[in-house]
């Protein structure tokens, strides 16, 4: 099952645990888009699917309609299925569009199994719903499982989703505006770090900034090797919290998100900034 990486640190032991193998394949460099050459080199006749997730966790990347339609000549031509994750899909910034791959062509509607949710766009995460969207067929594949695991969600829950679907959608709208300019605000700072790079996301609530310039550095004799060291470090020093690159299968990178208040984040951007002021 191919696998476009950096990629969320759960899709590949969910591909484990069907007995697939993940196949990881390198998104674009700089953009974080996905490769569709490098994902064609990529498959075999065993290949069966492709996890994708769009707006991206933990790059923020939104892939656009025309690679998602490469994406989609790609799964024809080579007659395998595109699950894709659009948990994000409402958290999109500047001139992004969030573009659904299933809505190309019944073919391609008939190959791909649309995930989705409320937690990220309702904030309710603690509400546990979300949905799948696929032919009859695979809904009554996945039904034989998902029955015998969790039954259903809660009636609660779906009346609340259905609710959120179907209400006002302005809190949404405030909720994004907020985001945005904690991305903004996030990025700003990051920039002021002399050696930190950080592509602009244009969708969830992650930057995913590159800090290996202060690989092979101290803090008060404690090496700094990787993004490990970077954030474990990081969190006894200052008490900061981010994640490392490695969880999300790409190196020399630390998950920053910004789902907090934006006091919350002036304080951990002042604290990183004194971090890295520090080391030798």
């Amino acid at each position: 099952m191919l696998l476009p990486v950096p990629c969320w640190v759960s899709y590949t032991e969910m591909i484990k645990f069907a007995g697939a193998k993940p196949v990881f394949v390198d998104v674009e460099a700089e953009t974080f888009d996905l490769d569709i050459e490098a994902l064609e080199k990529a498959v075999t006749t065993k290949t069966k699917a492709i996890v994708i997730c769009t707006p991206n966790n933990p790059t923020g990347a939104v892939y656009s309609e025309g690679t998602l339609r490469k994406l989609a000549d790609l799964a024809c031509k080579y007659d395998f299925y595109i699950i894709t994750d659009e948990i994000y899909e409402k958290l999109i910034y500047d001139d992004a569009k969030h573009f659904s791959i299933a809505s190309i062509s019944k073919d391609v509607w008939n190959r791909t199994l649309t995930v989705n949710g409320f937690s990220k766009a309702y904030a309710m995460t603690g509400w546990r719903i979300g949905y799948v969207a696929a032919n009859k067929t695979i809904i009554d594949a996945i039904k034989k499982i998902q029955s015998q695991t969790t039954s259903a969600t809660s009636a609660i829950s779906q009346k609340a989703a259905v609710a959120a679907l179907s209400g006002p959608q302005h809190d949404l709208e405030v909720m994004v505006a907020e985001f945005d300019k904690r991305r903004i605000y996030l990025l700003q700072r990051l920039a002021e770090m002399p050696g930190v790079s950080c592509a602009k996301p244009r969708g969830a609530f992650y930057l995913l900034p590159d800090f290996s310039c202060y690989f092979g550095k101290k803090y008060r004799g404690r090496e700094i090797k990787d993004a490990v060291d970077f954030a474990n470090i990081l969190l006894e020093a200052v008490l900061v919290a981010l994640v490392p690159g490695e969880a999300f299968n790409i190196k020399g990178k630390v998950r920053l998100s910004y789902s907090n208040s934006m006091e919350n984040l002036k304080e951990a951007m002042d604290r990183i900034q004194t971090f890295v002021r520090e080391l030798e």
